[in-house]
């Protein structure tokens, strides 16, 4: 998806893979590696969640690129959970979400992303508009 000049992409994978190469072109692009777990299992160790850093600095990123009328594009493995916890999540703060996608979003991610932005004092100024 080419998402223009003033664009932002959010890459997330798990933490053994790569990340893909875009085909468009970003202004800026950040990635992130956690599982999509939502309690810590034997398979999934908390370790390998999304920590509470990750998620300030999604909330951060996504403050940043309304602020900025940003295009964001997120993108995980499959494009259903982590990514649709920040689409969700960006929805909060003003972001119109693309129906283009089926979601059923991670609801720690969705959790801790929405504390990072309670926390945040950028956060009041959006919701206030």
């Amino acid at each position: 998806m080419d998402a223009g000049p003033n664009s932002m992409l959010i890459q997330i994978t798990d933490p053994t893979d790569n990340f893909p190469t875009p085909k468009f072109k970003f202004k800026e692009i950040h990635q992130f590696e956690f599982l999509d777990g939502e309690i810590p299992s034997e398979t999934v160790p908390e370790e390998f969640l999304i920590t509470e850093e990750q998620a300030k600095k999604i909330a951060e990123l996504l403050i940043k690129a309304f602020k900025n009328k940003m295009n964001v594009v997120v993108h995980c493995q499959a494009g259903i959970c982590r990514s649709g916890a920040v689409v969700e999540a960006g929805s909060i703060i003003g972001f119109t979400p693309s129906d283009r996608n089926f979601r059923i979003p991670n609801w720690l991610v969705k959790k801790k992303i929405i504390e990072a932005f309670e926390d945040n004092p950028e956060f009041d100024e959006l919701i206030s508009r």
